[in-house]
């Protein structure tokens, strides 16, 4: 397993445990899809995960701004902590 598989990995048992559904988007027919589409408390939420020296690809930061732009969350996640974070500005934004 890679470290960004494993990264991934870890964020779907971390979402899990908390009882959000969170899909790992291995195949999209639409390019620049984020790794784990989520539902965090009701909101939409789009996770990039990263590890290592990987980065954002054009595709992918346009995509996350469209998310945001339509009141979603996006982030790019390089640790389980960063997904941490999330959860807890959604919870406090509720």
């Amino acid at each position: 397993m890679t470290i960004g598989s494993k990264l991934q990995n870890d964020i779907l048992l971390y979402l899990e445990a908390l009882h959000y559904p969170a899909y790992n988007i291995i195949v999209s027919s639409k390019t620049g899809t984020s790794d784990i589409l989520a539902c965090i408390e009701g909101c939409f939420a789009a996770i990039e995960a990263k590890a290592g020296k990987d980065v954002v690809s054009m595709l992918q930061a346009v995509k996350q701004k469209k998310v945001r732009d339509a009141k979603g969350y996006a982030i790019i996640a390089r640790s389980l902590d960063d997904v941490a974070m999330l959860v807890e500005e959604i919870r406090l934004s509720q």
